[in-house]
């Protein structure tokens, strides 16, 4: 009876709820005059509506004050129908109080009796807001459906908390940490929690301590129960879950990483609007494994640098022995020449010495600070040729931090170059000054500049020293080629060069 076609339009069924029948018989009438897809059932009494709608599946309501004494209508506000309610014009100041959504409306009688034809026209009306209403309401319904489907099916813990920071929803990855969704619903996210990891991330305990201070973004305290929305959430904060009842090994606890952020509508407006004030949302990623393989990967770079800083450490002394030994037979030596000699052999080898001490001796084996290296190869180099008494030097190299690779033949260019000047430029104790400089010129390219105060190569008490020299000059500049840069002799008193290269990988 309540839902049939009749000529391809569906019967809406109406309960014509009034107390004059003659009003009911007119309209009666009206509607099988003019033909409308409508059936009418007409109750007696309210507990009569109440046996009606348990048969009849009513669309809508239209009834007026006098039905039951107004018992009826002072009721429709609870009924799931819409209504449309017949207001005697004595009546109508009665309208705002009892009329109040799109759903409900209202007609003013009149003495002819007119209202009636109005009235399929506003039955239809809601009819017809009710039913757009309702394929909303589907489409709704079936888009939180697939949105539910989508955040069941991710692996990742999905959350969402009230302003109180209880549990208002959690999805089914909770289950895989040994919990029940269920029993965590009402339940405060640090119920979850590792006890130590609560102080550090709960907004009751962590924003005491930002009060009157100024963050920004980078430095703003991270929570799981984070109100921020947008760019400003709480990203990357890591905590300690504990394992749940229903997880076999209770021993073994996830680590996780939480994206927290303030709650926002489906409708985009933030749930500071809403009753209940301003809860969050979050996600809750499984990083244990990562975590575990990060902690395996730290433990055996620290091992393999305990083994590379001991491997320079062997190489060091095996280079220190080499110049032992070479000590020891410079005893045997019977001219100057082959002394000379000698000294540069035990130069060369202290200052590759030297690289792997420094190496060893420093927390990062994958650069040199070369301020450090270029005064312990000065101190060396002055002891070497018995220079410490009449010659300085000073060292300009300030935040200068270079690759083994580059450092090397760097070492042994400027170890050239020092001891050049120490056996050249101050003769018979003559004092005087060696300046080092090595400064970046632009990014991975520097200049290195050795110079001195002393007699200058030309000079004709130098020339003494030609062979030496030139073999010296020799090995600057395939030194210089290694580092894949330039060499030129300054125009200055004394003695000097400017090396430019680069440190940049082709």
């Amino acid at each position: 009876m309540s839902r049939h076609p009749d000529s391809e339009r569906r019967r809406h069924v109406i309960m014509f709820a009034v107390a004059d029948r003659a009003e009911q018989e007119a309209f009666h009438q009206l509607i099988k005059k003019d033909n409308l897809p409508y059936t009418l059932l007409f109750p007696e009494s309210v507990s009569n509506v109440e046996e009606l709608s348990k048969t009849h599946d009513v669309d809508i309501i239209v009834t007026d004050l006098k039905f039951q004494n107004g018992g009826f209508a002072d009721w429709l506000i609870l009924w799931p129908q819409p209504f449309i309610l017949l207001f005697d014009f004595i009546d109508h100041n009665m309208v705002d109080e009892m009329v109040s959504n799109e759903t409900s409306d209202f007609l003013i009688r009149d003495k002819e009796g007119t209202y009636l034809t109005t009235l399929p026209h506003r039955i239809r009306k809601i009819l017809n807001y009710k039913e757009s209403m309702d394929r909303h309401n589907i489409h709704l319904q079936a888009t939180e459906r697939r949105y539910l489907d989508l955040v069941q099916a991710l692996p990742d813990i999905i959350y969402s908390l009230d302003d109180r920071g209880m549990f208002n929803f959690v999805n089914d990855a909770v289950r895989a940490i040994g919990y029940e969704p269920y029993e965590l619903l009402g339940k405060h996210f640090s119920s979850i929690l590792d006890p130590a990891d609560i102080p550090r991330v709960s907004r009751e305990t962590v924003l005491p301590r930002y009060t009157g201070k100024k963050t920004g973004d980078v430095g703003a305290p991270k929570l799981f129960d984070e109100r921020r929305t947008g760019e400003r959430k709480t990203a990357g904060l890591e905590v300690r879950v504990i394992p749940g009842p229903h997880l076999p090994d209770r021993q073994k606890q996830m680590i996780g990483a939480v994206i927290a952020y303030g709650e926002v509508s489906a409708v985009g407006f933030s749930n500071t609007m809403l009753e209940g004030g301003f809860g969050s949302v979050g996600i809750i990623r499984d990083i244990t494994t990562r975590k575990e393989h990060e902690n395996l990967l730290r433990k055996s770079l620290a091992e393999k640098e305990v083994l590379l800083k001991e491997i320079h450490h062997r190489v060091k002394n095996n280079l220190q022995i080499i110049s032992s030994l070479l000590s020891l037979q410079s005893n045997y030596f019977e001219n100057d020449n082959d002394y000379r000699l000698y000294l540069d052999t035990q130069m060369q080898v202290q200052s590759m010495a030297l690289v792997h001490e420094q190496l060893y001796l420093s927390e990062n084996l994958s650069r040199i600070d070369m301020t450090q290296y270029f005064n312990r190869l000065c101190d060396a180099l002055f002891d070497i040729y018995r220079q410490t008494d009449h010659v300085s030097y000073h060292i300009t190299a300030t935040e200068v931090f270079l690759r083994p690779e580059v450092a090397t033949p760097l070492a042994l260019l400027t170890a050239e170059l020092i001891s050049n000047s120490l056996k050249h430029a101050f003769p018979k104790d003559r004092h005087g000054r060696i300046e080092i400089t090595l400064k970046e010129r632009e990014k991975l390219s520097y200049t290195l500049t050795v110079k001195d105060n002393g007699i200058g190569m030309n000079n004709k008490e130098q020339q003494k020293g030609t062979e030496t020299t030139g073999l010296g000059l020799l090995l600057i500049r395939n030194l210089t080629e290694q580092l894949k840069g330039t060499i030129e002799e300054l125009d200055t008193p004394g003695t000097g060069f400017r090396i430019n290269f680069s440190t940049a990988l082709e």
